[in-house]
């Protein structure tokens, strides 16, 4: 028998599950005609220095955090963008920021064998730009080469203006794109998208020039700035967008901003405190004054946004003349509203799943597959 040394657990051998309702012969069917099928499943491994694309610099101390999301991400919100853009203003240049989209090297799924066919019979047409080498999954009527247009388009429009505080610029476009071209019809609507430009005060020649000396869409060329995320994607430990992920020390997943606050602050703590961690020439750091006074906050994005701490809510206003009543009773109605909605919510999900699975304890996963050959 195999005796666990205490090296158990330095294995893991991820298993996949497919709902059974997926069109599996379709699937078969497909495979067999020799087209391909977009299907990725990663897990992370840590990233080596040595690994880096150029012109990442870890020596010098200045905490970097990166956003990871893609260009049509349906889990970014204007609201994630302004609270980012909060964090960038109220650092400064004490951290450094830097976008990371997850797209796809249509190369591993042999979309640049089939890009030489006319467009009707291209399976990678709508997905792939650069001759099948850049990928992205059709995603709510939107191709997955107009994603990845957008892609190069966000990458420029970081790269031109990233210097603080011009970078606002970039947080300016998203939080835009996202509340008036996310439609599957203006996704990548020019008068929409010149809308954003202007709204962010961007240069849309400056834009057009980027994606275009970086190799363009059309050609069967690498494109530049889309291969530099091929690689940031191939050594990262990421599996999950969006993520934010903030470096110099220890590295930390996470998706709320004001974690994100409060470890950028960690780094500068630690490092103030001459943590055994930093090297002798990061010992003298000076933590920035948002940290000192945000740092100790509850709501530490609301703080970010008015100079000091602030009660969860304050933004919002309410009428003040002989409405406190009223407010009250109102607040308990809605609140037990929810409460009824939940209980009746919960009662018919346990209804539906004793009705698919009957008395069965593993009901759960009885409407998947296993993909692996062996347990």
């Amino acid at each position: 028998p195999l005796v666990n040394d205490g090296s158990g657990g330095d294995v893991s051998i991820p298993t996949i599950l497919m709902h059974k309702t997926w069109k599996l012969e379709n699937l078969t069917a497909t495979l067999m005609n020799d087209e391909p099928v977009m299907m990725e499943f990663i897990w992370g491994l840590p990233l080596e220095e040595s690994d880096l694309p150029e012109g990442e610099d870890l020596t010098d101390f200045k905490p970097h955090y990166h956003l990871w999301t893609s260009a049509h991400d349906p889990l970014m919100k204007e609201h994630t963008y302004e609270h980012l853009k909060a964090i960038s203003e109220g650092f400064g240049n004490s951290v450094h920021f830097s976008p990371r989209f997850a797209i796809s090297n249509g190369r591993q799924f042999g979309c640049h064998l089939h890009h030489d066919k006319e467009a009707e019979d291209d399976p990678c047409h709508h997905l792939c730009t650069n001759g099948g080498r850049y990928c992205a999954t059709h995603f709510s009527h939107v191709a997955g080469k107009e994603i990845i247009k957008e892609t190069l388009r966000r990458i420029c429009i970081y790269e031109t203006y990233k210097d603080f505080p011009q970078v606002h610029k970039f947080y300016d476009y998203n939080i835009h794109h996202l509340g008036h071209c996310s439609a599957p019809l203006l996704y990548n609507d020019t008068k929409c998208i010149d809308d954003a430009y202007n709204v962010a005060k961007i240069a849309k020649v400056e834009i057009d020039m980027c994606m275009q000396n970086s190799g363009g869409l059309e050609n069967d060329v690498p494109n530049g700035l889309l291969e530099t995320q091929l690689k940031y994607k191939e050594y990262s430990n990421v599996v999950e967008i969006p993520s934010t992920i903030v470096k110099n020390g220890m590295e930390v997943h996470t998706t709320w901003t004001g974690e994100v606050f409060i470890e950028l602050c960690k780094k500068f703590w630690d490092a103030s405190a001459h943590n055994p961690y930093y090297s002798e020439d990061m010992l003298q750091v000076s933590v920035p004054e948002i940290c000192n006074t945000c740092g100790s906050c509850s709501n530490v994005i609301g703080c970010v946004k008015a100079g000091h701490c602030v009660p969860w809510g304050h933004h919002q206003s309410f009428p003040s003349s002989g409405s406190g009543n009223k407010k009250g009773g109102h607040g308990w109605f809605i609140a037990f509203l929810i409460f009824a909605i939940l209980i009746a919510g919960a009662a018919y999900y346990y209804y539906k799943q004793r009705e698919q699975y009957g008395e069965s304890s593993v009901g759960l996963l009885n409407g998947y597959m296993q993909m692996s050959g062996r347990g």
